[in-house]
């Protein structure tokens, strides 16, 4: 492969990864994001959390704990450096009787048109499964809309794999 062709494809590559990472980091449910901390989550949200075990994953090396919220149909992953330290919101999940919405107005009860419609220019190919998941961004890090009914039934943002 030519030296010209390598830096095109390198380039190329590298730009999608960086435009992937900026929708992504813009993205939100409600009002938080991906990386918003446990204190802006707390004022934010009124809710008293069931907290689940604070635990290493061997895949990123981070803490993981579980703030789920059921009366409100929401649920957190936080993540930390060390064991009861700060934490930061590594993934959000909705689902009934959650009213929440992403920045481009999709809730739980949406159809799966409006889905498509509203994140077809960042659709996810081999993640989409027609009338089950609809993935915008990637399953590395998006939006995951699973479906019933034609309706959003749940929606996670956050990664789907490692």
């Amino acid at each position: 492969m030519s030296k010209k062709i390598f830096l095109f494809l390198f380039f190329s590559v590298t730009a999608a990864m960086a435009a992937e990472h900026t929708w992504l980091d813009s993205e939100k449910i409600g009002e938080f994001s991906m990386g918003m901390s446990d204190k802006n989550l707390k004022q934010k949200l009124n809710c008293a959390f069931k907290l689940g075990e604070d635990t290493m994953w061997g895949a990123d090396g981070l803490y993981h704990q579980t703030w789920d919220c059921p009366s409100l149909g929401i649920s957190f992953d936080m993540s930390s450096g060390r064991k009861g330290g700060k934490k930061i919101i590594n993934q959000i999940s909705i689902a009934a009787p959650s009213k929440l919405k992403t920045r481009r107005g999709i809730q739980i009860g949406s159809s799966e048109q409006q889905v498509i419609k509203a994140y077809q220019d960042v659709k996810d190919m081999q993640g989409t499964i027609p009338h089950e998941m609809f993935v915008a961004g990637s399953v590395y890090g998006g939006l995951f809309f699973q479906f019933k009914n034609d309706k959003v039934e749940s929606i996670m943002l956050g990664s789907g794999a490692e």
